[in-house]
């Protein structure tokens, strides 16, 4: 383990914070990402992490289903 490392979170310029939500969105509907930076509205902690988690699953499940 390495002591000078603890953990670490996202963290947007000053006035940047909006920019999130394009993280979150779908790239060419085949790939999402998911965590703690692209939450908009509980960034930089584990719950955002979660949820975003979360909003990604469903995402991929809805593309899934209009696949079929």
């Amino acid at each position: 383990r390495d002591p000078h490392i603890g953990g670490g979170y996202s963290c947007a310029l000053p006035g940047k914070a909006h920019v999130r939500g394009r993280l979150f969105a779908p790239l060419a509907e085949r790939i999402l990402f998911a965590g703690e930076a692209v939450s908009e509205h509980a960034f930089s902690t584990c719950h955002g992490a979660h949820l975003s988690g979360q909003a990604a699953a469903r995402s991929v499940i809805s593309l899934l289903k209009g696949a079929a």
